[in-house]
């Protein structure tokens, strides 16, 4: 079996870049735009790993920078990209500059997901009109698992946690050893205030 899942190895995966595109707009609403590598790993699971990836979300005004973007393949899709899913994506190394009445918006579609997806290292700038308001560094997100729609990084150079609410669009959101906790309300956000 070492052999079987060693063989993808040797693939040229810039061919396969149009089929594994179609897969990410499918199941994950995520459109490759660009990327400088592809590249097949086999430990610690079977995976390709895309280097400096820029990706579209889809029907949002916003891309995503990927220095690490890994895709963990099932075993039975190591040579056929065609009608596949991936078990789950994990991006490491990310940026991500947003407008803060799009804050909702980019959350729901994270939060949203269905498939696996992890996010490791985001720093995330929010700007009003291009001007920085708020930065977050070393966000980390995963939908699945025991940090399953939990939120944690630096703000402030403080560490903050934060969770989303399955009921209603508020994120409940706390700084870390200051006393500081939140309840953000995203319906409230106006575009224009």
């Amino acid at each position: 079996i070492s052999l079987f899942i060693s063989i993808p190895k040797f693939f040229d995966y810039e061919k396969k870049s149009g089929n594994i595109r179609d897969i990410l707009i499918k199941n994950y609403n995520l459109d490759l735009i660009k990327y400088s590598s592809i590249k097949f790993d086999v430990f610690p699971f079977p995976h390709l790993v895309i280097k400096n990836a820029d990706l579209s979300l889809k029907d949002q005004p916003f891309i995503l920078k990927s220095k690490n973007f890994k895709i963990f393949l099932n075993i039975q899709d190591l040579y056929n990209y065609r009608s596949s899913s991936f078990k789950k994506i994990k991006l490491n190394e990310n940026k991500i500059k947003i407008e803060i009445y799009n804050t909702l918006a980019f959350l729901n579609f994270f939060k949203k997901q269905e498939k696996k997806i992890s996010i490791k290292n985001l720093n995330l700038t929010l700007n009003n009109n291009e001007n920085i308001i708020l930065e977050l560094k070393n966000v980390n997100f995963f939908n699945y698992g025991h940090r399953s729609n939990k939120v944690d990084g630096l703000i402030f150079d403080k560490k903050f946690e934060a969770k989303f609410s399955n009921k209603d669009k508020k994120l409940n959101f706390r700084i870390l050893k200051t006393g500081i906790d939140a309840e953000l309300n995203f319906d409230e956000i106006k575009k224009d205030n």
